[in-house]
């Protein structure tokens, strides 16, 4: 029971971080739509875009190999942070020197010079956020988000309503931000009174060794998730590339708890990973989130039409077509991350880059063929497909690490229901049997995972009587 109260624990306190950025975030658009030009806020965005692509490039993903080699026992945490921080700032260091003069080309010198602190501060936070995790100080590193996300909205309208400072407020809001972070966790996360100003040459060839395959495969990821939208500008226009993004929009629902439980799932997958019933509650745990992703699915599904009709204009409101496929995929997704964790905990990174590139000429293949004829579905189905067949290539791969037991039947039978499910959308139903279908969909997909269904509010129960002793206790000492 203890290894589900801290998975369930970690899981709580990401949600707390990632809800309070989301919340300030959105908040922050409005601002940033209203005070920006659209000129504005394209170079803002491209800016952003290059540097999510840069990063893994100039840091070769060293930041993961930081979280996986810090959680080992016998792991030197003053090696492994100081020698990784000296590795990102030279390599920040050699490219600026490298791209200097094509960035003060096509960038102001102001700018310019915001960009590469933007990308040494967006390296060295990687590093400190994944030091931070690893050595399981998840309460400093959810602090430090939820305040840096503060600072950045506080900055941002002082710089873009007060000042007008336009795309410099907005770097300036950035920076400040990121700064904050770094200051935060190097002095209340403790990655201070760890760094020392030496590398470990040997240390620095196994966690190069160990991530160098990541960045690769986040290139196969990056394909996956847009490389599409380029094919559907090619053959169809901007326009469709408009309405496939807001289709998007209604899995991004979905998208955020799977991102929240998989920072928590990293740390339990690796601390179990040497254990005797290690593949026991990979496979639990695995079956438990396999029943909350296919209830929540059954959920959306019927809700994409009066959600569309609530968030998007009627311009955009046919987006909702795509989104199912993109739900799907968004499933398989989550299934996929959830498996390769056991490259992480294992060290093998190969294989992620081995099932990623599977998927994404999976996923080209279909865009290329299938795109000219079916248009925008093809391009959300390429997507689905993609996910599935990287999730089952994972499976497969990662039983050499850990066998993770499957409940075929129930996989089988709640896309049985869901599938059905989803073509209801499309059929012209009327409202009273729409609801029929969807409610008896979603009944019969609760009683197929009922077991799950148990284990969880069991573990809720378990959790909040913890919580409730802890007050007590708490309340008792104060008198």
């Amino acid at each position: 029971m203890r290894e589900y109260k801290t998975l369930a624990k970690n899981t709580f306190l990401f949600s707390i971080g990632q809800a309070s950025s989301t919340i300030i975030g959105f908040f922050m658009v409005m601002v940033y739509t209203r005070y920006l030009t659209p000129s504005e806020y394209g170079l803002v965005d491209i800016v952003n875009t290059t540097i999510s692509l840069v990063i893994p490039i100039i840091t070769l993903q060293v930041s993961d190999a930081v979280f996986r080699f810090v959680m080992d026992p016998e792991a030197d945490k003053q090696k492994i942070i100081s020698t990784s921080t000296l590795l990102a700032i030279g390599s920040t260091a050699i490219f600026s020197l490298i791209s200097a003069y094509i960035v003060t080309k096509r960038l102001s010198e102001d700018i310019a010079i915001m960009l590469y602190l933007l990308i040494l501060f967006n390296a060295l936070n990687g590093i400190q956020t994944a030091f931070v995790k690893g050595i399981k100080r998840i309460k400093v590193l959810v602090t430090a988000d939820v305040l840096a996300s503060i600072v950045m909205a506080v900055t941002a309208i002082v710089c873009l309503v007060k000042l007008n400072l336009g795309v410099r407020g907005y770097f300036i809001a950035v920076l400040t931000s990121w700064g904050f972070k770094w200051a935060f966790l190097f002095f209340k996360g403790g990655v201070g009174k760890y760094l020392t100003p030496s590398v470990d040459r040997e240390l620095a060839k196994k966690m190069l060794g160990y991530s160098i395959f990541l960045v690769p495969n986040m290139v196969m990821w990056w394909v996956v998730n847009v490389s599409d939208r380029y094919l559907l500008a090619y053959f169809l226009g901007m326009d469709a590339v408009g309405i496939y993004a807001v289709s998007y929009k209604i899995p991004q629902i979905l998208r955020i708890p799977t991102t929240i439980f998989y920072q928590a799932w990293q740390i339990s997958a690796v601390e179990s990973y040497k254990s005797q019933d290690r593949d026991k509650f990979y496979t639990e745990v695995f079956n438990v989130y396999l029943a909350l992703l296919m209830i929540s699915l059954a959920i959306l599904l019927p809700l994409l039409k009066p959600l569309s009709s609530i968030l998007f204009s009627e311009s955009f409101y046919e987006s909702w077509k795509y989104a199912p496929f993109l739900l799907f995929g968004t499933v398989f997704s989550a299934l996929a991350s959830f498996s390769g964790t056991a490259y992480i905990a294992s060290k093998e990174s190969k294989g992620a880059l081995l099932t990623s590139s599977i998927a994404a000429f999976v996923n080209a293949a279909i865009n290329v063929v299938l795109i000219p004829v079916w248009g925008i579905y093809a391009a959300a189905f390429s997507t689905f497909v993609a996910y599935f067949t990287m999730w089952i290539a994972r499976m497969k791969h990662i039983k050499r690490f850990v066998n993770i037991n499957i409940d075929l039947k129930k996989l089988a039978g709640s896309l049985l229901i869901e599938i059905p499910q989803m073509g209801s959308l499309y059929l012209s139903l009327s409202p009273h049997l729409f609801v029929i279908v969807n409610v008896t969909a979603i009944s019969a997909i609760i009683w197929l995972f009922r077991i799950e269904v148990k284990k969880l509010l069991k573990l809720g129960i378990h959790l909040s009587l913890d919580i409730y002793h802890r007050i007590l206790s708490k309340e008792k000492q104060e008198k």
